[in-house]
Parts: C-alpha cells; structure tokens; sequence
C-alpha cells in the first residue's frame, strides 16, 4: 500500500468518527478530500509566519513515525510532535498535513517517543513514560512570549517543567497531588499499596516517588 493510500486510508478512518463527517455525509459532502486540502494550507502557513527564538517542538526533526488505532496500524511518515499547538505534524510525498489528538488514536511512536491520548476531561496528547494496568504519562508543555516589534524583540517559545498524570485503562488521566488520592484510583491493591508508600516514605509529589508507586501496583497486579 503506497503512503498516499494509507494516509487517506488513515484519514478516512478518523473522520468516520466525527460527528461533523456524519452530518455531512448525510448530504454527500466529500469531507475527507476538502479537510485535507484546509489542514495542508493551515500548517504551511504557520510554519513561514513569522521569526521566533526557541522551538514550538519536542525535536525539531521530522522522525519517521507509526500511528496505531485499536484495531490498525499505518506505514511509518516523517512527524514530530507540536507542544505549543498539541498536534502532530506530518509529511505525505511533500505535503504538510496537522494530526489531532483523536481519541481513537491508540499510540504515536516518534522515533524513541511515545504518545497516547487522553479519552476524557484532559484532552490532548501525552507522553508515555511508564505503560502497565496504571500508567504514568506526561503533559509537555511550551510557553509562548509574543513578539515585540516596537522593540525589535522576537516571539520565543520556552519549555516548561513537565506536568505527570497517572492514566487508567480506559484511557482517563488524572492529576494526584498526594498517596490518599493516589490511593482513591485503584480499583483494588489500596491497603497493598498504601503501606509500601508508607514503608518507603514515597510521595507522589515527585517523579520518582510516582513511577515508584505506579510500578510496585502494576506488580501485584501482575503478580495475581
């Protein structure tokens, strides 16, 4: 299958489940065709509007990436990952084409990075960075100062801290700010796990002490 195919495939698929593509369909719009020609003048208009310091991006790079659905997996294209706008951007045979996080999308894989969607409340892309019956995942984040031409000053986009989820099965995240609330998503294992934050004196404040936690959970998940 050629990328052309596949990507149309692909896009096909995602609009499927939109309800504007159903109301739509219903007077015989071709949706598909004309929300591509709008996302390739969109993303191409962005990119040469103006001078800025910093980056708008993970990795500035295009890395070849595969995108995955429940029950699909498409040929790898060259993507990389806009923090600021929270979209994939992509090439097809030299078109410039804006990805959403749609939450039927599964998994993005962008070189060693991988990407999930929220399914609910915090809608949006998020960085995976540990996978099991609970998973902990990462909101980027960029922060954008406008462009001052009085000044002659440049717009700059500066990373940030990132901010860590702990995403359920079902594709929810939620924000914990301590082990009780931490403890109040686990649909078994709480007494389990409370005494081991308690014993290792972990808090889910950090990094660490949350992959440590999630980790010990996902064990005695595993271990039954």
């Amino acid at each position: 299958m050629s990328a052309v195919k596949s990507f149309l495939a692909f896009v096909s698929l995602l609009c499927s489940f939109s309800p504007a593509f159903a109301q739509s369909a219903q007077v015989g719009t071709n949706v598909h065709d004309h929300l591509l020609i709008k996302e390739a003048r969109r993303a191409q208009g962005e990119i040469v509007l103006k001078k800025f310091e910093g980056s708008p991006y993970l990795n500035d790079e295009l890395l070849s990436a595969t995108v995955s659905t429940e029950k699909l997996k498409f040929i790898p294209v060259p993507m990389r990952y806009n923090i600021a706008d929270d979209e994939m951007e992509y090439l097809v045979e030299g078109l410039r084409y804006l990805l959403d996080p749609d939450p039927k999308i599964k998994r993005i894989a962008i070189g060693k990075d991988v990407f999930v969607v929220a399914r609910e409340r915090r809608y949006g892309f998020y960085q995976l960075k540990l996978e099991g019956d609970l998973s902990v995942v990462a909101k980027l984040v960029v922060n954008l100062r406008p462009q001052n031409d009085l000044m002659g000053i440049p717009a700059k986009y500066s990373r940030q801290p990132d901010t860590y989820y702990v995403m359920l099965k079902d594709g929810t995240v939620n924000k914990v700010s301590n082990v009780k609330n931490f403890l109040a998503l686990l649909p078994d294992k709480k007494n389990e796990v409370g005494r081991y934050a308690k014993d290792e004196n972990l808090s889910v404040g950090n990094y660490n002490g949350l992959i440590a936690l999630v980790t010990y959970y996902n064990s005695l998940v595993a271990a039954n």
